[in-house]
């Protein structure tokens, strides 16, 4: 049997408190080293979000503006909440590399997006309330181009080549 005296206890105290105090700086260290690696990431993939942020703000601002019907002084259509969802869902999807379109809502509440450049190409959008858009093109070769397609999170890619060809 080992015995032990007030003098041992508290050595051994001082010590499991050292190696607590120790456990948790590596512990605190390990979380930043962690934190730190991840930063770069987080920083990569919100970027994205960050350009369109401004974009989806000014849409929040003209939905809010545009509940009610009659909004225009006559007989315009409130903005229609799933055309509002899907604005956000496709700003989500268009990479960073394009500039932010001007957003719009029309008389029949359907939320527009449109990229316009100054030698005529357009792209221009209105997202409806059957998670459709309805889209028209001019592009540079004066072509234009029109149709519907759907709303899907993550896969846009018709749009964003037609977007790729009107920047």
């Amino acid at each position: 049997m080992i015995v032990l005296d007030r003098n041992d206890i508290q050595t051994y105290s001082c010590i499991v408190k050292a190696e607590s105090r120790c456990v948790l700086e590596a512990e605190n260290v390990f979380k930043k080293q962690e934190i730190e690696k991840h930063e770069e990431q987080i920083d990569k993939y919100s970027k994205p979000f960050d350009k369109n942020f401004q974009t989806i703000q000014r849409l929040i601002s003209i939905k809010d503006a545009r509940l009610e019907p009659g909004w225009d002084g006559k007989d315009a259509r409130p903005v229609s909440l799933i055309s509002f969802k899907n604005a956000v869902i496709f700003l989500l999807s268009v990479p960073e590399r394009f500039a932010s379109p001007s957003p719009g809502v029309c008389a029949n509440g359907q939320i527009t997006l449109e990229w316009r450049r100054q030698d005529g190409r357009l792209l221009s959008l209105a997202f409806d309330e059957k998670d459709q858009v309805n889209y028209i093109a001019f592009l540079p070769d004066g072509e234009m181009l029109g149709g519907t397609r759907p709303v899907v999170l993550g896969y846009n890619e018709p749009l964003i080549d037609f977007l790729k060809k009107v920047s």
